[in-house]
């Protein structure tokens, strides 16, 4: 089911569509955390990490924290157009935001035949748009917020999608995705 060698865009979301509160936390999903075997298969697959600059300028606030709790020790990339900031976590490097496919190549070589996961929504959608991702992960929590952060903030073409896997683990709702061609 799951691809363990591909790039996943693995994010929570609320029933309503936001992957954030609208104060740029996931203190919204708090109490949904209980076991997840897709959520567990995944972190135990991971290679590599991608990210984006805002998700990375949220999580260095000191309310932030690192990516998966700091549970999953891989190295971890920033996809970026700007400069890397003074001072930043060792192990973290940043890459030119202009070369997406460059960025993927870099993570998959650094993952080593695992997983590469995009976290945040920004970056992933650039990345789905592209055509860079095999796979997306979404646990559906159910909460509406109203606002914040969505899935998907952009206009784009029609991207179908194609429903490997739907789970439950508790009140959390799982879905596993492939792009189709289009």
């Amino acid at each position: 089911m799951l691809k363990i060698d591909g790039v996943l865009w693995h994010i929570t979301m609320s029933l309503d569509g936001f992957v954030a509160d609208k104060n740029d936390t996931l203190d919204c999903f708090a109490g949904y955390e209980g076991p997840n075997p897709l959520a567990s298969e995944i972190m135990a697959n991971i290679g590599a990490i991608l990210s984006g600059r805002r998700t990375y300028d949220i999580n260095k606030q000191p309310e932030g924290g690192e990516a998966y709790g700091g549970e999953v020790s891989v190295p971890e990339f920033v996809v970026t157009n700007r400069p890397a900031p003074v001072g930043h976590r060792s192990g973290l490097r940043f890459l030119p935001g202009n070369d997406l496919p460059g960025a993927v190549q870099t993570a998959k070589a650094a993952a080593d035949g695992r997983l590469v996961v995009i976290i945040g929504p920004g970056l992933a959608g650039s990345m789905l748009e592209a055509g860079l991702i095999d796979q997306v992960a979404i646990h559906i929590v159910p909460v509406l917020l109203g606002s914040g952060t969505r899935l998907f903030d952009r206009d784009t073409e029609l991207r179908k999608l194609e429903t490997v896997h739907v789970s439950e683990s508790g009140p959390v709702i799982n879905l596993l995705l492939r792009p189709r061609p289009n």
